[in-house]
């Protein structure tokens, strides 16, 4: 994950690539990422209790 709350690493596709590949110029990191991050933080955290996803959903909110 970005500092800026983007996830993905590349606009081809909206996909992840390897381990550890995060370019800063052609990374996916648009808003509709960031809503898929809250969907799935906010499903995890009702289905585990577990607070580090509130803490996911705490910071791309």
């Amino acid at each position: 994950m970005f500092t800026t709350e983007g996830v993905g690493s590349t606009f081809e596709g909206e996909r992840f690539t390897v381990d550890h590949d995060l370019p800063s110029d052609t990374a996916y990191a648009e808003s509709c990422a960031s809503i898929g991050l809250v969907n799935w933080a906010t499903r995890m955290l009702q289905a585990e209790g577990d607070s580090r996803y509130a803490d996911e959903l705490e910071s791309v909110l």
